[in-house]
């Protein structure tokens, strides 16, 4: 009998741990079903590649302003003749108000521009100091300024030369408003070195409102009274170099007057070709060293630098971006599915993304839901970096993650609702049955 009550015993010590066991293992189906189904970040399986574009531009400007009708036009004409022969691209600044009757300068800058060597700016409506101008007179004559210059040239410009370099608030605003995104005037008188814009090949900003400051570091000549005096090309190497170290290019300043024949103090209309010389051995010297290039040209050749927002239920999120070619505009976040980016252009295109917006990215497609291959990596503790190529004729490009915002998806709340109401059964049976005694 005894040995009976023992088996018995032992039997229902093994019913109980079988019992228990069952329980615990419930619970942790639960515990499990509910955690899988609340997306977690994981560690990325890609490495993020580097951009191409990742070295200073090392570009020097010339910038000859004064250029109108029938003013030192031999001299006008001569540089130009230089740039052409040397096939190397110089920065024209236009007065505008006084240019289309002089034949030769008009023909001679169209011919620049067809071969994609001149670069076309405003040098103002008239020759006038732009800081005594109003606001709304400033914005009038840029805007009459490009009408002309698109029906004289076929074509617009992106940058402003404020006639003597002077220039104030109000300038920097009605360029806002007309589109024109570069300025440049001198250091003497744009005396900001902080808004400097600098070519190191790590981006540049971009997003509508930027004006770039790209002043001109030394000049050809310069006036005393009525005298131009010649800066040694010595002087103007070392200015160069010394810039080309600090923002990755440099400017030069020409006028034409730098090229004229002086005689008894009064300048005639005979060409000096001996300062031609002069400034073709500067244009060779620096074109072997360095890479003769435009304003525009120079901006171009660095990335842009994107910060785009947007918010859901009351969070906001932040994309950043770069990219040489391609443009981000907007982003769009679908709930518990993906994020949406509004692109323009084709090209490489570096990302960094919140974790608590996307997790880690499962796929990219395009609006035609082609597939595209991206490389990701951690930034940091709470950003992935991503780099994909935008293929041509893309609207936008739209990403699945593993945990796109709200961070706990409906179903999963229903999910866990669900567990805790079978727990909620069958919990006071597990301890009504002793099932936790031996715990």
């Amino acid at each position: 009998m005894a040995r009976a009550i023992t088996s018995s015993m032992k039997l229902g010590w093994t019913l109980t741990k079988s019992k228990k066991a069952a329980g615990l293992a419930m619970i942790s189906m639960l515990f499990i079903a509910v955690t899988s189904a609340i997306p977690l970040s994981w560690q990325p399986a890609y490495a993020a590649t580097s951009s191409d574009n990742n070295d200073p531009c090392n570009c020097v400007i010339f910038r000859i302003d004064d250029i109108q009708d029938y003013f030192d036009n031999r001299a006008q004409v001569a540089v130009f003749d230089l740039f052409l022969k040397e096939d190397e691209s110089l920065s024209a600044g236009v007065i505008m108000n006084d240019i289309g009757a002089d034949q030769a300068i008009t023909d001679k800058l169209i011919e620049g521009r067809d071969r994609g060597l001149f670069e076309l700016s405003i040098h103002g409506w008239d020759h006038v100091d732009y800081s005594k101008l109003t606001e709304e007179e400033q914005e009038d004559t840029m805007i009459m300024a490009n009408e002309k210059m698109q029906k004289l040239f076929d074509t617009t410009a992106s940058m402003f030369i404020p006639p003597f370099n002077t220039f104030n608030d109000d300038t920097i605003k009605a360029m806002t408003q007309t589109k024109l995104r570069i300025l440049s005037s001198s250091t003497t008188e744009d005396k900001r070195v902080s808004d400097y814009f600098v070519a190191n090949g790590e981006g540049r900003l971009d997003d509508g409102r930027i004006i770039y400051h790209m002043p001109e570091v030394t000049t050809f000549g310069v006036v005393e009274g009525e005298q131009w005096i010649r800066i040694p090309n010595e002087e103007i190497i070392k200015a160069v170099d010394n810039s080309m170290a600090k923002y990755g290019y440099a400017v030069v300043l020409l006028h034409p007057q730098n090229f004229v024949v002086v005689q008894d103090g009064k300048p005639t209309q005979d060409v000096d070709y001996d300062a031609i010389d002069d400034l073709a051995r500067l244009v060779k010297l620096f074109a072997a060293n360095y890479k003769i290039s435009t304003f525009e040209k120079v901006v171009e050749s660095e990335p842009r630098l994107f910060t785009l927002t947007s918010s859901l239920d009351g969070k906001s999120y932040t994309i950043t971006g770069k990219s040489a070619d391609v443009k981000m505009s907007s982003f769009e976040i679908n709930p518990n599915k993906s994020v949406k980016i509004n692109t323009e252009g084709q090209g490489e295109l570096e990302l960094t993304l919140p974790k608590s917006m996307i997790g880690d990215i499962i796929s990219i497609t395009t609006d035609n839901q082609r597939k595209i291959q991206f490389d990701t990596a951690n930034s940091d503790s709470a950003s992935l970096a991503v780099t994909l190529t935008v293929p041509s004729e893309t609207k936008f490009v739209e990403m699945a993650g593993t945990r796109v915002v709200p961070e706990y998806p409906m179903f999963a709340i229903m999910l866990f609702g669900i567990c805790v109401s079978i727990a909620v059964i069958i919990l006071p049976r597990l301890v009504k049955h002793n099932y936790f005694q031996y715990l």
